[in-house]
C-alpha cells in the first residue's frame, strides 16, 4: 500500500475565528491565520466495505473537529464558522482519498452507502 492510501493530511485554515470573536466589523488578519494539519491514517481500513467507509469518515470528522476547533456553541457566530471550516475539511479530505462511494457517505450526512 502506498503512503497516499494509509495517510492523508487533513488541513483546515483556523484563527480567523478569534479575529471575528472581537469584531465582525474588523477584517481578519492575514498572519493570525493557521493552517491545522491532521494526519489520518486509514490503511487498516477495507473502503470496498459499507463498515470500512463509515470508520473512515468518522476519523476524518473527528479529525476535523480537532483542526477546526469546537467554540462555545453559544456564540453562533463562531458556531458558524466552526462548522463551516469542518466542512471545508471534509470536503477536501475527501477528495483526497478518492473514493467515489466515501464522497457519496459524506453528501449523503452518513447514510447515504448503497450497493
Amino acid at each position: 500500500m502506498s503512503n497516499r492510501r494509509t495517510l492523508i493530511a487533513l488541513a483546515a485554515v483556523t484563527g480567523l475565528l478569534g479575529s471575528f470573536a472581537t469584531s465582525a466589523a474588523q477584517p481578519a488578519n492575514v498572519a493570525d491565520v493557521e493552517v491545522v494539519r491532521v494526519v489520518v491514517q486509514y490503511g487498516d481500513l477495507n473502503l470496498d466495505t459499507d463498515s470500512g467507509l463509515r470508520q473512515l469518515q468518522r476519523r476524518l470528522v473527528a479529525a476535523a473537529r480537532e483542526a477546526c476547533g469546537q467554540p462555545d456553541a453559544r456564540n453562533l457566530q463562531l458556531a458558524n464558522r466552526a462548522r463551516a471550516c469542518v466542512d471545508r475539511a471534509m470536503a477536501l479530505a475527501v477528495a483526497e482519498v478518492g473514493n467515489a462511494r466515501l464522497v457519496q457517505l459524506n453528501a449523503g450526512g452518513g447514510n447515504a452507502l448503497g450497493g
